[in-house]
């Protein structure tokens, strides 16, 4: 298991220290036996901050993750970019708000097409 404890050190006082955010990383074991342990799949759990501490805000899994040429720091990146995607996903949209891509798939009456993605909206912006 990897554990990874994000403190605050006060520069005033050392009962102003800290715990702000825990993250437990724990290898599944089964990929790696697959893989002859070049790749692995770990369950990962980030603590809530404060006094809250011990309870788990988010839980994810990194899957298939090249073990023997990344360091820690990438899968810590890799669980960390997975929260990012899950808090994105739980914002509710605006009314005003779109997407761009569902618009035009909306727009799209062939299913032989299938779904069409915006790349470089950079470009639709310079034709205008």
């Amino acid at each position: 298991m990897i554990k990874v404890t994000v403190e605050l050190d006060s520069a005033i006082h050392k009962s102003r220290d800290k715990i702000l955010g825990i993250m437990t990383i724990t290898n599944d074991g089964i990929l790696s036996v697959e893989t002859c342990g070049r790749r692995a799949s770990y369950d990962v759990k980030i603590s809530k901050k404060g006094k809250q501490v011990n309870q788990t805000l988010f839980e994810c899994k990194v899957e298939n993750f090249p073990r023997k040429t990344s360091n820690v720091w990438d899968l810590i990146y890799e669980a960390l970019h997975l929260r990012k995607i899950a808090k994105k996903g739980k914002k509710k949209k605006k009314q005003n708000d779109f997407d761009l891509n569902d618009t035009i798939n909306s727009m799209v009456s062939d299913k032989s097409v299938g779904e069409l993605k915006i790349i470089n909206t950079e470009t639709l912006k310079e034709k205008e």
